[in-house]
């Protein structure tokens, strides 16, 4: 809405600010929706993170609808200070009211996490891996159709692997 103000402002019509607006592609790992064959979404949000950003990634997770299976695959959030596994332990509500069918979790922070949805009685899948790989591997076999996945973490934990992971293994998923 601010940038369609501004271009308004600066003498752009409705229709160019439209065709600007179809054409805008956002920042790499920015909240990105992407697909995966067949007919999987994958959210890509690994640019960064902070316990904000990641409440409102679940959010967007939880909003995609009742019949799709979610999974969040999730990596530590860095440079939080002395609370950090206080920060990443309080994400747990948050993720739980998203109704994921599975968390695969990355980096040692993410550890807290793990245990607090442990403590919480989540029935969904719940695994911790040593590497990005390890979580895109194990994640492949696993999607089905119309699966929605949540990518994030902070950007030095290299989360972009596991989204180009899932896309070199995706001729191989199954339906």
């Amino acid at each position: 809405m601010a940038a369609s103000a501004v271009a308004l402002l600066t003498g752009l019509t409705p229709d160019q600010i439209q065709t600007g607006l179809a054409q805008f592609q956002g920042a790499e790992g920015r909240s990105q929706v992407r697909d995966l064959k067949p007919a999987r979404k994958i959210i890509c949000d690994y640019y960064n993170a902070s316990p904000v950003s990641m409440k409102a990634a679940f959010e967007l997770l939880g909003s995609t609808g009742q019949s799709k299976r979610r999974w969040a695959c999730l990596a530590d959030m860095k440079e939080l200070g002395t609370d950090e596994l206080k920060f990443h332990r309080e994400l747990a509500p948050t993720l739980l009211a998203a109704h994921p069918h599975g968390v695969l979790l990355y980096g040692p922070r993410m550890r807290a996490l793990l245990e607090e949805l442990k403590l919480q009685k989540f029935s969904g899948e719940l695994l911790h891996f040593e590497t990005p790989e390890q979580l895109a591997q194990a994640l492949a076999p696993k999607l089905a159709s119309d699966d929605v996945v949540l990518i994030k973490g902070s950007r030095s934990m290299k989360m972009e692997i596991v989204w180009e992971t899932l896309l070199k293994l995706s001729p191989e998923l199954g339906p």
